[in-house]
């Protein structure tokens, strides 16, 4: 339970300050170059390879479940939201068809984060003791952890889905209450509590690289602030 529990926190905790952050890293960006296509694009390639990622899993789980795709876009844009210019770094538009296959289009960047973070968990054995190597496996354990998060708009079909399976689940344990017994001893006998405690390293090293950029971001904008009002 402790492991579950700290596995969503550190999802929740990513969710809302991940947005803040890139947002921060394209402010700082713009407050360097003036430009706003410039800030755009410096901003995008930090996150670049779990960017793709992340757009690809939407496109293909779309196609898997026979939505219409209108349109697929790896190119990072800005959108104006109010007093505030929000940054995205790609996007899909289809058709939706129903509250089920929304919500599994919507949430494909997730799974697709963790099925990935899984495939650098058993490769990190071959990266032990190459520099460059270990670099690249930490690189892609950030951007990965960083981009598997899908927008708010993706999950309109959360509410809708989450409380017909918590619906399921309230019948089947009146009706069938050992399945939950079942299930249980299942999960605590398998491999999956410590993929998950690993998966929590994961996310605790992308968490903490992303503070560590706001960090460095900020203090970077005001030396840059600094010398400006010097010069």
């Amino acid at each position: 339970m402790i492991i579950a529990g700290l596995f969503v926190i550190l999802v929740l905790a990513l969710f809302i300050t991940i947005r803040q952050i890139q947002q921060s890293l394209f402010s700082t960006f713009y407050r360097i170059t003036g430009s706003t296509t410039g800030a755009v694009w410096f901003s995008s390639l930090v996150y670049l390879p779990g960017t793709f990622i992340h757009e690809l899993s939407h496109l293909v789980f779309a196609i898997a479940t026979l939505h219409e795709v209108v349109a697929f876009n790896l190119i990072p844009h800005t959108k104006q939201r109010g007093e505030k210019m929000e940054i995205h770094m790609g996007s899909i538009t289809y058709y939706p068809k129903d509250p089920l296959r929304g919500f599994i289009v919507g949430v494909a960047p997730f799974l697709v984060g963790i099925v990935s973070l899984y495939i650098l968990f058993i490769t990190r054995p071959y990266v032990v003791g190459d520099w460059w190597s270990m670099a690249l496996w930490a690189y892609g354990v950030f951007v990965i952890a960083s981009t598997m998060f899908t927008s708010p708009s993706d999950l309109k079909d959360v509410p809708i889905v989450t409380l017909f399976i918590a619906a399921i689940a309230l019948a089947m344990y009146f009706l069938v209450p050992e399945t939950f017994v079942i299930i249980g001893s299942w999960i605590s006998e398998s491999p999956l509590i410590p993929f998950v405690a690993q998966v929590n390293w994961y996310l605790s090293f992308a968490l903490g690289g992303n503070i560590l950029l706001y960090i460095c971001l900020q203090s970077l904008i005001r030396v840059y602030e600094s010398l400006r009002s010097r010069g």
